[in-house]
């Protein structure tokens, strides 16, 4: 009865192992009968294969969690490099605009006059003191507001940085400038600057500036008492600093002057030896309100000779006022004879009249001369109405 169970066994062994076989895995039975009976054994072959299956199960496993974990950093790292592109890239157009930036003011800083290649800003307000000497006084122009000139300007300040160093090697364009102009000039004037240093070891060193101007200057005429007037002649020195950086004075040391032999037009204007300095504040249109700049002026006087005018003009139009009453010797039956006269002599001041205007400006006031013109025809007129009158 067992034998034959036994066989059956070992037949379904068998083709379980067929089975495996076809799955890849072909593990071997040794069958082997005895007299006690039939015995089975498997080869060693088959438990290493076991062992192996199971090894790579427990590597699959691990492989596969190592594998998430990489994908997690990968997605990780992923991010980080994407935030680190758009921040380079932020970065990079940054820079472009501070590269441009640079290229501007440096190109301005070149575009700048040498006058304006000064040193740094300072932080306290520095007091610049002014002298003007009017070397030469050219032509006065009444009728355009202006005069020639020449003149000599001098501005000092205190430089203490200087102090310690070697004077002979200075340098103006390394240090602190007020950057003056003349404010009143007409179109380009000849201007040579120089610069030179003073320091007597003790005190603190300062700067000299020295400028020789020569040119064309506005001036605004009052020409209410002409032609007997006073003008005032000015030059106006500026800065291009505001107020809060420069203090613009007059030297207290060396006084402002004139040299009233050079003068060009003395056949119709005396020059006065004093010259008068004042300060004011401009306000430039290119800047805010606030900001104010200072300015120095240094004016001389000058009154026009009326010689001129006292026997061309005055002599002239009082004659012929007075010639007026001469027209009453004519008899009073011919009136027609005594208003022809009359607004002959009339006629005569109106022409004298234009003679003066073309000495004047456009100006909305009357000047003293038109006064007496204007009172010599209004006298005219009345004689030209009396004779009117008697003649009904």
């Amino acid at each position: 009865m067992n034998v034959p169970c036994r066989s059956k066994l070992a037949s379904k062994l068998s083709s379980s192992s067929h089975h495996h076989t076809g799955r890849g895995v072909s593990p071997s039975i040794n069958v082997t009968s005895s007299g006690s009976g039939t015995n089975y054994a498997m080869p060693p072959s088959a438990s290493s294969n076991s062992t192996h299956q199971y090894l790579s199960a427990k590597r699959c496993q691990s492989a596969q969690s190592s594998l998430s974990s990489s994908a997690a950093d990968l997605r990780e790292l992923t991010t980080t490099l994407q935030e680190l592109n758009s921040h380079f890239k932020k970065n990079v157009k940054l820079l472009g605009e501070i590269k441009d930036n640079i290229v501007k003011v440096y190109e301005k800083k070149e575009a700048r006059p040498v006058d304006d290649t000064s040193g740094v800003h300072k932080l306290e307000r520095v007091a610049v003191e002014l002298r003007v000497v009017f070397l030469k006084i050219g032509e006065i122009d009444t009728l355009k507001e202006q005069f020639q000139a020449e003149a000599f300007i001098q501005a000092r300040w205190h430089e203490p940085t200087l102090k310690g160093t070697d004077i002979d090697c200075f340098d103006a364009n390394k240090f602190w400038n007020p950057l003056l102009y003349i404010d009143n000039s007409v179109g380009d004037i000849k201007n040579d600057v120089w610069h030179k240093v003073v320091y007597d070891g003790i005190d603190i060193p300062m700067i000299y500036e020295m400028r020789k101007v020569k040119g064309v200057f506005l001036e605004n005429l009052e020409l209410n008492d002409f032609p007997v007037d006073v003008q005032d002649l000015s030059i106006t020195v500026s800065t291009t600093r505001t107020v809060n950086e420069v203090l613009l004075t007059a030297d207290t040391h060396q006084l402002s002057a004139i040299n009233t032999h050079a003068f060009i037009d003395q056949q119709e204007w005396r020059l006065h030896e004093h010259v008068e300095t004042s300060t004011k504040l401009l306000s430039s249109p290119f800047t805010p309100s606030q900001n104010q700049h200072p300015a120095f002026s240094a004016t001389c006087h000058a009154a026009r000779r009326p010689g001129y005018f006292y026997w061309n003009v005055y002599f002239l139009i009082f004659f012929i006022t007075v010639m007026a009453f001469a027209t009453f010797s004519v008899t009073y039956n011919l009136p027609q004879n005594r208003l022809q006269l009359s607004f002959t002599l009339l006629l005569t001041a109106v022409t004298f009249k234009w003679v003066v205007v073309r000495c004047l400006p456009t100006i909305s006031y009357l000047t003293t001369l038109d006064k007496y013109v204007l009172l010599s025809m209004v006298m005219l007129c009345v004689v030209c109405a009396w004779h009117a009158i008697i003649a009904q």
